[in-house]
């Protein structure tokens, strides 16, 4: 009766198997093949062994790989190609505390923050296009707030299933930005302080007073309050008037009414300023009853914090320097505190100098006025205003500037004597905007007369735009009419013009969120709403929305 097995033969093409019928084969045949089934044997649990060696290493790197995906310091989402996330690490739920049922299989688009979703469509359409990383700076959606990160998208080619996947990164960026925050503030502190001696050790006496009001600006600007001012002592401190100050929009100078009134009746830490104190008040609702009753005569309406530190020249108390604020404070910084002192001791310098040599002026000016002027027989006001013409584009762009103010008035400065003179609109009608000027020292000079209200700066700086829908509409940016990139030609205070890849992707009236990187040393991000107010072509041209939002970054910038 036929016995059959299966014998294991080795061949140039691998392993191949074969039957034997026993009853055919010899006792020594039966015996080699017995033989080689107990060497196949032994062959067959070492590689068993060693396969079993191999998979535990493999476990043991999976784990190891496992426990590093899951717990590095940065959140991995992988991406299908239609952007929905099938897999993240423990990181993401850590960073976004969200529990991981309610994130996979969604959209990732619908955890970042509206403006930024924009942002994210452009890495992520670059990054499958081009097969390169691709990295940008947006914020992400949580309970309690925004999540400021950096992301990376990469594509992920599976040569094995064809099948291609986006793995996205994410650097939390809050402790960075927090650094920023820090640097940008030190860095304009410096700045401040550098640009206020500077101007005040060139400066003319007469000029002394506008340097100091627009470093007062720059104060203001900077530390976000909402008046900042010099008051001087006179009488042996029994009087306070108030010198120079700055007030930010929509708040009412007190400087006119602020004059030589006694300090007694409404200055309480008089004591205090004469010990060379610094008198820093986070909420008036913590002052005692009888230092708060006459603060409305020396401060702003709706006072809620204010800082005053004495002003000190040659080992006398002179005056003091303050900050108002209608936003309650934890504490004012000590930074900002520094920079009050530094200042005023500058602004001190510039003021009495600016005493001393008045004096000297005041009799200079007198004695030219008596010899001069009445000798050649020209009035001082004598000024000669014609329309300038036979002048190139290039050559208005050099032009000196004048600006006209919101009243119509414009001022006209003579570089060669000094002398100013405050002229109207309504006295150089139909002379056109670019002027030949005389003045009374036979001086004559060009300027162009500039109506924009605040300095336009030219660059040339890479954007986004996202067009928002009206208001009270939620934003939804979808698809691609919904943004597109721009290059940023100019910028001020109170808006911004650039051009678009294809014309009338913006129609006027239209709102808009802009988004760009300034070139200055911090890398700064604007990221501001804007109305479309002017459409030629390829430009547009917008006005900031959110108006004071980046006053203080694009304060700095536009100097």
């Amino acid at each position: 009766m036929p016995q059959f097995v299966y014998v294991r033969e080795n061949t140039d093409k691998g392993i191949k198997w074969k039957t034997i019928d026993l009853s055919t084969q010899s006792l020594d045949d039966i015996s080699s093949l017995i033989n080689s089934y107990y060497v196949n044997q032994i062959e067959l649990e070492k590689q068993n062994k060693e396969l079993k060696t191999n998979n535990d290493k493999l476990n043991g790197l999976f784990l190891n790989y496992s426990y590093l995906y899951e717990n590095a310091p940065f959140g991995c989402f992988t991406l299908d190609m239609n952007g929905l996330i099938v897999g993240v690490n423990s990181t993401v739920l850590k960073l976004l505390s969200i529990e991981k049922d309610k994130i996979i299989n969604k959209p990732l688009q619908i955890f970042i923050a509206n403006d930024d979703i924009v942002v994210f469509y452009m890495l992520r359409s670059k990054a499958i296009s081009s097969n390169t990383t691709q990295v940008g700076e947006i914020k992400f959606k949580k309970k309690d707030g925004l999540l400021p990160v950096q992301i990376n998208c990469m594509r992920i080619d599976d040569s094995k299933d064809n099948l291609k996947k986006i793995m996205v990164t994410v650097f939390d960026f809050t402790e960075v930005m927090k650094a920023r925050v820090a640097i940008s503030s030190r860095y304009e502190f410096e700045k401040i302080i550098a640009t206020l001696s500077r101007k005040l050790i060139a400066s003319p006496f007469e000029n002394i007073d506008e340097v100091i009001n627009a470093s007062l600006q720059n104060i203001g600007i900077f530390s976000g309050v909402d008046r900042v001012y010099i008051s001087m002592f006179s009488n042996n401190m029994e009087i306070l008037t108030i010198t120079h100050e700055w007030c930010a929009k929509d708040i009412s100078p007190l400087m006119p009414h602020v004059n030589k009134i006694s300090v007694n009746k409404f200055f309480p830490f008089l004591e205090k300023i004469k010990r060379l104190e610094t008198i820093q008040i986070p909420n008036i609702l913590n002052m005692p009853l009888e230092e708060k009753l006459n603060l409305g005569i020396f401060h702003i309406d709706d006072l809620k914090s204010f800082v005053i530190t004495p002003l000190i020249y040659s080992k006398n108390i002179v005056g003091v320097i303050g900050c108002d604020s209608k936003a309650a404070r934890k504490n004012w910084s000590q930074d900002l505190i520094n920079l009050i002192k530094i200042s005023g001791d500058i602004f001190t310098s510039g003021i009495m100098r600016n005493k001393e040599q008045g004096k000297e002026h005041i009799e200079e000016i007198e004695e030219i006025l008596i010899t001069d002027f009445e000798e050649v027989g020209i009035p001082e006001d004598n000024w000669k205003f014609e329309k300038k013409t036979n002048i190139d584009a290039e050559s208005i762009e050099l032009l000196p500037k004048a600006f006209v103010k919101k009243d119509n008035t414009v001022i006209i400065s003579c570089s060669q004597c000094m002398r100013q003179k405050i002229i109207t609109t309504n006295e150089i009608n139909g002379l056109g905007n670019i002027l030949y000027i005389m003045c009374p020292c036979n001086y004559s000079f060009d300027i162009k007369l500039e109506y924009r209200r605040s300095y336009r700066k030219t660059i040339n700086l890479d954007g986004v735009f996202i067009r928002l829908p009206p208001e009270n509409v939620k934003i939804i940016a979808s698809t691609e009419e919904d943004w597109g990139r721009i290059r940023i030609e100019n910028i001020s205070i109170k808006g911004i013009g650039f051009t678009t890849p294809q014309p009338n992707m913006l129609m006027t009236g239209e709102r808009c969120k802009v988004k760009f990187t300034l070139n200055d040393e911090l890398r700064s991000v604007i990221d501001v709403r804007a109305v479309v107010r002017g459409v030629r072509d390829n430009y547009i041209g917008c006005e900031f929305i959110e108006g004071d939002k980046y006053s203080k970054i694009l304060g700095f910038y536009l100097k």
